[in-house]
């Protein structure tokens, strides 16, 4: 008889302990929620620095290293070319990472001053095309390339990609 009980007694344990666990589960399952909840895709990509993902711009993709990230743009290297993409036209983003990071301070038209200074020959991307140049002058909100004897300009929220081209 009193292996009977020990039996019993065993048995709720066990589905004490079962509920305990499913408790706990549904508890981490709520925090990982709201952990991502609060957090950005710049974020996201931050914490995804040095390694490689994939970003659907335009119905392609563009692969590449993350090297750097500020809240609107993110740079991707792809062998020894960086690209600046802007997360605004960022339509899907392929990733090992479940990391998140502190994005930059720098906005996207820090970098393509940069790139001016260097005199970095480019390709800006745009939704009706591209045009190709070196970059002239950088505005609050545009960008100015130099194609021949004539200058493009570009609005900053007309910018998909600006890739930095070989010389």
């Amino acid at each position: 008889m009193t292996d009977r009980w020990d039996q019993l007694f065993d048995d709720m344990a066990a589905r004490l302990d079962s509920s305990d666990a499913y408790e706990r589960m549904g508890q981490q399952a709520d925090l990982v929620e709201e952990a991502f909840a609060e957090r950005s895709l710049a974020e996201r990509l931050s914490g995804a620095h040095g390694q490689k993902v994939t970003l659907w711009v335009e119905k392609r993709g563009i692969s590449g290293v993350v090297d750097r990230c500020g809240s609107t743009w993110v740079v991707l290297v792809q062998e020894t070319r960086p690209v600046l993409v802007m997360l605004a036209h960022v339509e899907l983003v392929r990733m090992a990472s479940r990391v998140h990071g502190e994005p930059g301070m720098m906005s996207a038209m820090s970098v393509l001053r940069a790139w001016a200074r260097e005199r970095v020959f480019v390709r800006v991307e745009f939704a009706g095309g591209f045009t190709e140049g070196s970059i002239d002058a950088v505005g609050r909100d545009y960008v100015q390339l130099r194609s021949g004897g004539e200058f493009d300009v570009v609005p900053l929220t007309g910018i998909r990609a600006v890739w930095a081209l070989p010389e």
